[in-house]
């Protein structure tokens, strides 16, 4: 799926608002993606008649970059539906990684995060960051 489809499959997801998990795995998704994913975060944040939304959202193996995490993450830290995030096996460098650990920290219905396989040169120590949730997995 190239970064247009990414985009109109979030224009489909504002009129089918039942769609739980969405595994857009080995991709070439981009920035016009993730501008599309935040748009969706925050119609989806904002709506206080909606009763659920994304759960999982697998995102591995694609050209996702720290450019494209600070475009949604904001809205990220707010959306109360996610539960797991797979990150793994992109661009994400220490920048981007710290921000998807951010929005962890503030956003609790987050349990489970894969940053595996990116371009980070730190490693956060799991038993440390559980220090301040206690109910979350994360992988590096």
């Amino acid at each position: 799926m190239l970064d247009e489809g990414g985009k109109e499959l979030f224009e489909n997801l504002k009129l089918n608002k039942s769609l739980r998990r969405i595994y857009l795995n080995s991709n070439r998704l981009q920035k016009n993606f993730c501008l599309k994913l935040n748009e969706y975060l925050k119609i989806m944040n904002d709506n206080e008649k909606c009763e659920g939304g994304i759960e999982i959202l697998s995102l591995s193996g694609n050209n996702i970059t720290d450019e494209c995490i600070n475009l949604f993450v904001e809205e990220l830290m707010k959306y109360k539906w996610i539960k797991e995030i797979k990150l793994n096996s992109n661009f994400i460098s220490d920048e981007g990684g710290e921000l998807i650990l951010y929005a962890v920290l503030q956003n609790m219905s987050i349990n489970k995060v894969n940053l595996e396989n990116n371009q980070t040169t730190w490693e956060i120590n799991n038993e440390n960051f559980k220090s301040f949730r206690d109910d979350i997995q994360i992988y590096f």
